[in-house]
């Protein structure tokens, strides 16, 4: 019960995929966990799941009052990390690149400091 909680560690999810590939293999499937917050939520647990995505929230909260593009980022980015591993990269190039949009989204500047 507690794995479910607190996780198993960091790259938790390629070790299980690995060791139960011969079963995966004659069901069809091939490669690892294809859902961002399955992997996060093996590897961190149900605590780190809640951070992860309590920050990211908040982050858009917060840059929603500086850029009209926040929200609509934001329900990109949630679809996308349903179908696709990609957040969960750290050295992936569209991580990166999110990274980037997001500090452009927080530091653009709203019209009323624009025009200030």
């Amino acid at each position: 019960m507690t794995p479910f909680f607190i996780g198993k560690g960091m790259g938790y999810d390629e070790h299980l995929m690995r060791s139960n590939y011969q079963y995966l293999s004659q069901l069809g499937h091939e490669g690892g966990v294809h859902n961002t917050y399955l992997i996060v939520w093996i590897n961190t647990g149900l605590i780190g799941l809640i951070a992860f995505l309590g920050g990211l929230f908040s982050f858009f909260i917060q840059a929603a009052g500086k850029c009209i593009y926040a929200f609509p980022a934001l329900i990109a980015v949630l679809i996308s990390a349903y179908f696709e591993p990609w957040l969960s990269a750290s050295l992936n190039p569209y991580t990166v690149i999110f990274l980037i949009i997001l500090v452009l989204i927080l530091k653009s500047k709203t019209d009323e400091e624009a025009l200030a």
